[in-house]
């Protein structure tokens, strides 16, 4: 019986190296809510008089930019080759596709002189991608997926708290935070399990917001964010499987490489409600 498996393993790499076997795909499941890589068209974005050319190219937003934002945040498009032509490597590296959103976020100061008498004690800034918004919200059952994730980067000098909101159909929601670190990039993971608590329906989601507090900064802090998804599995436990698959594909041409070490996973910074883990990247560097 030892004899016939052992024949069978070596048949079976004979079918591997004639056919090809690929790696074993990740058990995790994932959907992109937002990435950020459908640029705005200046046609597009502007009325149109000339019939053949609305016929065309209608006058519809069809980008991934147009967020609600009540006025009070303003979103734009920031793109790799950017990033390269500033020479910033830090941002450069932050990308992980050709471009992100850049976020700046309105303090009270842009509106009114502040004053000890009409200093507000909040000021909300931010947008929402929702069912509703130029730029909807497509994925609005959530319940297959245990995690939202994203990337941020804050170039500022000041830690930021990142204020996420979640909304349902019913108008109920649920509201977190994490810490944008400055002058590095992180993956925020927020555990959607708090849906269930405050009694938000997973199944039919209406809305996802991101904002920051600002009514104690006198200046428009700017955050770049990215790759905004969901989730059955942690960050750590999803770039586990993703080195693993690659070390699967690749280990017979990379099995001297020393740039990372076996068993060893660099996830970069990640910042949940509960604090930051993982490792901040060193200069020049990026999380992933």
């Amino acid at each position: 019986m030892a004899r016939f498996y052992g024949s069978a393993w070596v048949a079976g790499l004979a079918v591997c190296g004639l056919m090809g076997c690929s790696a074993k795909a990740s058990p995790f499941k994932s959907v992109v809510l937002c990435d950020f890589e459908r640029m705005p068209d200046a046609v597009s974005e502007n009325p149109h008089y000339d019939i053949p050319t609305a016929l065309k190219k209608p006058n519809y937003t069809n980008h991934d930019f147009r967020w609600n934002t009540s006025g009070y945040a303003e979103m734009r498009p920031v793109t790799k080759d950017e990033a390269k032509a500033a020479k910033n490597k830090p941002l450069y590296k932050f990308f992980q596709g050709k471009s992100a959103a850049q976020v700046r976020f309105s303090v009270p100061g842009d509106y009114k002189k502040i004053t000890a008498d009409n200093k507000p004690k909040s000021w909300e800034t931010g947008m929402s991608l929702a069912t509703d918004s130029y730029t909807p919200l497509k994925v609005t059952d959530w319940s297959p997926y245990r995690y939202l994730a994203f990337s941020v980067y804050n170039p500022g000098d000041k830690d930021q708290v990142l204020h996420v909101r979640f909304t349902d159909s019913a108008s109920a929601t649920s509201e977190t935070s994490a810490t944008a670190p400055a002058g590095m990039p992180a993956t925020v993971e927020v555990d959607l399990a708090l849906l269930a608590e405050a009694r938000v329906n997973s199944k039919d989601m209406r809305g996802l917001t991101l904002f920051l507090d600002t009514a104690g900064q006198a200046k428009d802090p700017v955050l770049i964010v990215d790759n905004i998804g969901l989730h059955t599995a942690t960050f750590e436990a999803r770039k586990k499987a993703e080195v693993e698959e690659e070390a699967a594909t690749d280990e017979e041409a990379d099995w001297d490489s020393e740039e990372q070490e076996e068993g060893k996973v660099e996830t970069g910074l990640v910042s949940r409600p509960g604090g930051l883990s993982g490792n901040a990247p060193v200069s020049g560097t990026a999380a992933p």
